[in-house]
């Protein structure tokens, strides 16, 4: 018979020590990504977004808080740059990173969402900036908020952006379902769950509370609203808005348990 293989402790310390490289690797990333000038070609765009890859690889494959404190305000700084000035996949990149560290630094999280966010809600909000960085800025908004705590003053805010921007996806006034690009419809579902996502965060008493003000509450969509989005052309709106109807009505059965 073939040898069975002996991977057992040496092949998890492998891992491990495989880990570690990728971690100490991501600190010179992070220096040399706030290093790139931020005016430049090409070149000098695809350097920020390769070392923005790694780092956030390495985010993924292991726990590092401790790591990530250290250079807190160093990442901070680079990746609002790229949010400030980069194009693209630069964009959308540092703000997928931006979610990755908030993951990572849990309840110490408030400081990078509070120093990322006036810049992410205004990427968000411009209809000229590229699709795919407003599409990021609206999911990691939500994610990041929801990662580094809950408060209400801050739910209304961000309601009130996404919002907005899925409003877009709602019948027309005459009924008529609203055309929207591929592209766009991206966007409406990424703000439609960064919206949900938040929602869950709220108290049901709450929930219910804004939903009846929606008449004079702007930054709460009406149930109506939501359901419009259910005759979206779109699967990823149409989906999104499901699960938003879920959750609310989720919500509402444990309030009325109550």
């Amino acid at each position: 018979m073939p040898g069975k293989s002996k991977r057992g402790k040496a092949g998890r310390r492998n891992h491990s020590d495989s880990a570690d490289e990728s971690v100490t690797d991501s600190g010179s990333c992070i220096s040399d990504a706030h290093d790139v000038p931020s005016e430049g070609n090409s070149d000098k765009n695809d350097s920020r977004v390769s070392h923005y890859l790694k780092v956030g690889k390495s985010f993924t494959d292991k726990c590092v808080p401790d790591f990530i404190e250290g250079r807190k305000l160093t990442l901070t700084e680079a990746i609002e740059r790229s949010l400030k000035k980069g194009k693209g996949e630069e964009r959308s990149t540092a703000a997928k990173l931006s979610t990755l560290m908030c993951a990572q630094l849990g309840d110490c999280a408030e400081d990078v969402y509070k120093d990322l966010k006036a810049t992410m809600i205004k990427i968000a909000n411009d209809n000229a900036a590229s699709i795919d960085g407003r599409t990021e800025c609206c999911w990691s908004l939500g994610m990041n908020q929801f990662l580094s705590g809950n408060d209400l003053s801050e739910f209304l805010e961000l309601s009130q952006l996404l919002s907005n921007v899925f409003a877009g996806s709602y019948p027309k006034g005459n009924g008529a379902v609203a055309k929207v690009t591929h592209e766009l419809a991206a966007l409406h579902a990424a703000a439609i769950s960064s919206w949900t996502l938040l929602l869950t965060t709220m108290n049901s008493g709450d929930v219910n509370n804004l939903l009846k003000s929606v008449q004079t509450n702007t930054s709460v969509p009406s149930l109506d609203q939501l359901s419009g989005l259910l005759r979206s052309p779109h699967l990823d709106v149409r989906t999104t808005a499901g699960e938003a109807l879920a959750v609310i009505f989720e919500l509402g059965r444990g309030r009325s348990e109550d």
